[in-house]
């Protein structure tokens, strides 16, 4: 089926000219790493708001993780290393500041939303364009073998071998503190992290027809 928008993944490589200032004499840096990925990512969108397609394109930017995601830490989950960027763009689509704890999953239902495509899924993700109760707000973050739930309070941390652990967690300060539980906060937090897998191994999801 065709919608009046269509998403679309492009990677483009761009050359950086010799002219363009760098970070130090070495250009094979992190540093000029992340100076060439602003700067290509600028020229896209440069030529991209002059094609045809920009009217009835959306854009997402979004990354994984931050540049270091080896599992030499001391926290069994990192939470600083997950707190990523997100840049969703299109012709319509007004330009704001998002605050709220979100996560990738949260990204495909709220790109069919800004589409207009009408679905019925099993994605355990929000749709941003729609208001969120302050306790809906939840991030997920898949570490080495390790799984953290993230709430604007609470860090619930699954490990092999380990029994779950909960956190509270300062953004500010990037500190973690052993806390307490509930079992209802236990379970929502371990049916995030089993969903996927089990709906897709056992055809628990089974397609819908939409009414027209």
């Amino acid at each position: 089926m065709i919608y009046g928008r269509t998403v679309c993944l492009l990677n483009t490589l761009f050359t950086l000219k010799k002219s363009s200032a760098c970070y130090g004499k070495d250009i094979n840096t992190r540093n000029n790493t992340v100076k060439y990925s602003d700067w290509a990512i600028g020229e896209f969108f440069k030529q991209a708001k002059q094609s045809s397609y920009w009217d009835n394109t959306i854009f997402i930017v979004i990354a994984d993780h931050d540049h270091d995601n080896s599992p030499k830490t001391g926290a069994l989950v990192p939470v600083d290393r997950f707190h990523i960027p997100a840049l969703i763009l299109g012709k319509g689509i007004t330009a704001r500041q998002d605050q709220r704890l979100v996560s990738n999953i949260d990204m495909p239902p709220t790109l069919l939303s800004l589409i207009g495509a009408k679905n019925v899924s099993p994605m355990l993700g929000h749709d941003m364009t729609k208001t969120l109760l302050q306790n809906q707000e939840r991030a997920l973050m898949p570490f080495d073998r390790n799984f953290g739930y993230l709430t604007n309070d609470k860090l619930i941390v699954f490990a092999p071998e380990k029994a779950p652990q909960a956190f509270t967690y300062d953004a500010q300060n990037n500190q973690q503190q052993v806390t307490t539980m509930s079992q209802d906060e236990q379970l929502n937090a371990q049916a995030h992290a089993l969903w996927g897998s089990l709906a897709y191994q056992k055809g628990l999801y089974q397609a819908v027809k939409l009414a027209p």
